[in-house]
């Protein structure tokens, strides 16, 4: 077990997309939030319940901005539209993160909205790199999972989670994060070695 946070330096993260998956209460929130507080880069956050603008503070809030849908509404139509507007305009932007809390929310394992999905696959064109969570990884497409080249995994052990997953990641890594103490997490990089680290800090959520 790496003591602390390992030493991880994503080269082009304008270019590659990233992944936080595990269990509810794991720590995804936590381990974003702390991720995010370092970097400089421009960003859009769509954040789905509300759960990370309660605890990060943009260095930059000219650039980097958080959304949550639900102070504007809590219908899941007027929702989806908005989340389909703002996908479009991150497009139309480019040159920066585009975050999704929950991602599973926008889409299924056979559907994916298409401007989201023009993010995705075609994002790195314009400088856009994508990172995604859930609690549910069963239910993210395949195109999100099959574009991503860095996994965050926390605990994740139910059968239906580790086999559609394991179409990504392999099977032994998934099962590792069984064992993982509370906060815990594997850094995974596609094709690479996997990478255990202990807890960040708890962040406060005042």
């Amino acid at each position: 077990m790496v003591k602390g946070v390992p030493d991880i330096h994503i080269q082009n993260p304008l270019k590659e997309n990233q992944f936080y998956l595990g269990m509810r209460q794991e720590g995804k929130t936590n381990l974003l939030c702390y991720h995010l507080s370092l970097t400089r880069c421009p960003f859009t956050l769509w954040d789905e319940i509300g759960a990370v603008s309660r605890i990060l503070k943009p260095l930059n809030p000219k650039t980097q901005r958080i959304i949550n849908p639900n102070f504007y509404t809590t219908d899941k139509t007027k929702k989806r539209s908005m989340f389909h507007q703002i996908c479009q305009r991150v497009m139309l932007e480019g040159n920066q993160l585009f975050i999704v809390d929950e991602v599973h929310q926008y889409c299924t394992k056979r559907t994916l909205d298409p401007e989201l999905e023009k993010v995705v696959t075609l994002g790195g064109n314009k400088n856009i790199g994508f990172i995604g969570t859930t609690q549910t990884v069963r239910q993210v497409h395949n195109t999100i999972l099959g574009n991503t080249r860095h996994f965050w995994i926390m605990r994740t052990f139910l059968k239906p989670d580790v086999n559609w997953i394991s179409f990504f990641i392999p099977k032994e890594t998934v099962l590792m994060s069984k064992d993982l103490p509370p906060h815990g997490y594997i850094y995974y990089p596609l094709g690479g070695k996997a990478l255990l680290g202990s807890a960040v800090k708890k962040m406060s959520l005042t």
